[in-house]
């Protein structure tokens, strides 16, 4: 089966495809003595995470190619997303979410994928827990009057706003 490229359908799966040959590139760079050196299963995990955000949110949610990452895309998808479209979301699956986008923009420096300029606000707003796990501990203390209010930080479904 051919898909024409030139229907939503079409591009959607060509951009699935890409991410999916990304993350291929990347599991594969996580295990290598060039790139960390990280057992199968870590390895494994950290793609996942970086599956997620990739195929899950960049491609899907925003229709964006897996290429275009960025800081306000990064943090739309961990202070906002993430939270919202997690059963349960924990303090330390946040932490290996930004491990795992960390070491993908880091990666995707090195393929030529994210320029130093965004990888430099991409590794700085990770570095920042107190900014994520604050967004969850917010989360948890909403109330009915609140949610507007906390919804609009970062907000993935405003796509201008990741411009």
């Amino acid at each position: 089966m051919t898909e024409d490229k030139n229907t939503l359908f079409g591009e959607f799966v060509l951009l699935d495809q890409r991410a999916r040959a990304l993350l291929g590139e990347f599991y594969g760079w996580l295990k290598s003595q060039e790139g960390t050196g990280l057992p199968a299963e870590e390895a494994s995990a950290l793609a996942h995470h970086a599956d997620r955000y990739l195929r899950d949110f960049l491609v899907d949610i925003l229709e964006t190619e897996p290429e275009k990452s960025s800081l306000a895309a990064v943090r739309s998808y961990l202070s906002n997303w993430y939270i919202i479209n997690t059963l349960e979301p924990t303090f330390a699956q946040m932490e290996e979410i930004a491990k795992a986008l960390l070491l993908y923009h880091r990666w995707a420096n090195l393929k030529g994928l994210v320029d130093m300029a965004t990888l430099g606000e991409v590794e700085k707003a990770l570095l920042d827990k107190k900014f994520f796990t604050g967004r969850l501990e917010s989360f948890w203390e909403l109330d009915e009057k609140g949610i507007t209010a906390w919804r609009e930080v970062d907000d993935y479904r405003r796509p201008s706003r990741l411009q």
